[in-house]
């Protein structure tokens, strides 16, 4: 009896996984060197491992402890990519400048990720893969993956709804108030940013076609053997996930292949000791402060590090600092600790942080709205400035441009967001927003993962402009037709005309 009830669970069991679409093989390629980036993918990554599936991630970071269901190809060499530069210089870099930039990278990246020898090796194996997920960042050659082990594509984006994915998903992008996700601009946008923005979108658009995407092209010639051209690939995903949400964001017309999951890394875990008491006994609540994972705090000039050491020397507040070295450039003041790494979700969750220093990234200031924090902005580079000007729209965040940096700039931000309840009540308003949903975004990425691999790629889902060649998708070829329909009346009673008068002129 004991054993037919044995067999009876695991028999249930088994339905319920079938049932649930658990227990894929999932390839999950993530190229870009950028920790942040790999965290939230990773973090996608490691719970479809614990929900049953079989895992494999090729990314140039590794997971701290081994995981089960989770095996990985570490791309090295990456990691500590452009670790000698100060990515503060690229603060003073123009849009245009910034777009060209974005594909070069995403071409050394697709070209380090292809061409090393765990990889190439893993392509030489005879594995097999029910879906492959992959990182939208300019680095299309890396689709050929899914064709490869020929399995559903599912493009996962670091960023919100994007140029860099609107024309492989099918969706429109009007210029008109969809700003350019390297642009500083928000959807409410005068003539002269609406005039920029046009010409920022069809300089991309015609750098991607006739340059990154040809190149892309090349490189997946290079490396994926008897491979069509990329085109049959890269109009062929089943399903975008985009790290987005309204409530960070701002709406813009998606297709139903596109599916908003912002805020899915966000788990939130136990402090370690020296943190939480530090955190606990800030009784005039507490600053966090954190560049991100690829600025440094470290680059800063000293005297901008001294900006900071004096601001928060005369504070009554609590500072953590993510601060890269042992110690500080002068004496540290008493009421600020420094850490080379913060457990920034767990940070901004405690109830005495009442600011968070940002640079603006997708991530922190998901994970500061989540918590309902309010934010100082300090953007750099990438999306990092339109990320702070839609946030400051919403009421939730003070903008300091880099440039403009002082103790006393700091100091009015600073007592603005302390002393003025308009910014936590706009951020705790946004808290609000951001977790009021129906579904966990976790549980949405992975119930459309699934949700792919049980409708064989649905492709369904996708919408007829993606058979359209550009000329038909913007009616180019019915206003030639209807031009020329035009113009041959026309041009028969310019020559009707013609004819009558020589006629005439025979006859007298």
């Amino acid at each position: 009896m004991e054993k037919m009830l044995v067999r009876f669970f695991l028999v249930l069991v088994a339905c319920c996984f079938v049932r649930n679409g658990c227990g894929l093989n999932i390839l999950g390629v993530f190229p870009a060197h950028g920790y942040s980036q790999y965290l939230i993918g990773s973090s996608l990554m490691t719970e479809l491992a614990r929900r049953g599936h079989n895992v494999t991630v090729i990314a140039p970071h590794r997971q701290n402890q081994a995981i089960q269901n989770y095996s990985e190809i570490y791309v090295e060499g990456l990691e500590n990519f452009e670790a000698d530069l100060n990515l503060f210089d690229l603060e003073k870099d123009y849009t245009i400048w910034k777009v060209y930039s974005l594909y070069q990278l995403g071409l050394t990246f697709t070209e380090h990720t292809l061409a090393n020898k765990a990889v190439q090796q893993f392509l030489a194996s005879n594995q097999s893969f029910d879906l492959v997920i992959c990182e939208q960042f300019a680095t299309e050659a890396l689709y050929g993956f899914a064709w490869h082990f020929n399995a559903p594509l599912v493009m996962f984006s670091t960023i919100g709804p994007s140029e860099w994915i609107s024309d492989k998903a099918g969706y429109p992008l009007p210029f008109s108030y969809v700003p350019h996700g390297l642009s500083k601009f928000t959807s409410h946008m005068n003539f002269i940013q609406r005039f920029e923005n046009v010409y920022v979108h069809i300089f991309d658009i015609i750098y991607r076609n006739m340059f990154a995407y040809p190149t892309q092209n090349k490189v997946a010639q290079k490396y994926f053997s008897g491979i069509p051209h990329l085109d049959l690939i890269m109009y062929n995903v089943s399903l975008f996930l985009t790290n987005s949400h309204v409530a960070i964001t701002e709406p813009v017309p998606v297709t139903p292949n596109v599916i908003e999951v912002g805020g899915l890394q966000i788990s939130h875990r136990k402090l370690p000791k020296d943190l939480q008491d530090f955190l606990d006994g800030a009784s005039h609540g507490s600053i966090y402060l954190s560049m991100g994972s690829n600025l440094r705090s470290r680059d800063l000039t000293n005297e901008q590090k001294m900006v900071f050491v004096n601001t928060f020397s005369k504070l009554k507040q609590r500072v953590l600092w993510k601060y890269e070295e042992d110690k500080l450039p002068s004496k540290q003041p008493s009421n600020v600790m420094i850490r080379k790494w913060l457990p920034q979700q767990d940070v901004l969750a405690h109830p005495n942080v009442k600011a968070f220093i940002s640079h603006g990234g997708l991530l922190g200031s998901t994970e500061a709205a989540f918590s309902g924090v309010p934010i100082i902005g300090i953007p750099i580079f990438g999306d990092q400035k339109m990320n702070v000007a839609k946030l400051v729209t919403k009421g939730t965040t003070i903008h300091v441009p880099y440039n403009s940096l002082s103790e006393e700039s700091l100091t009015n931000a600073l007592n603005k967001i302390l002393n003025n309840s308009k910014y936590n009540d706009a951020a705790k308003r946004l808290s609000s927003i951001l977790n009021d949903q129906q579904t966990k975004p976790m549980d949405r990425a992975i119930y459309w993962i699934e949700y792919v691999h049980r409708h064989r790629g649905a492709p369904f889902l996708k919408p007829a402009s993606l058979e359209l060649m550009w000329y038909q998708y913007f009616a180019v070829d019915v206003l030639l037709a209807t031009c020329t329909l035009l113009s041959i009346p026309i041009v028969i009673y310019c020559i009707i005309s013609k004819c009558k008068y020589r006629i005439k002129d025979k006859l007298e």
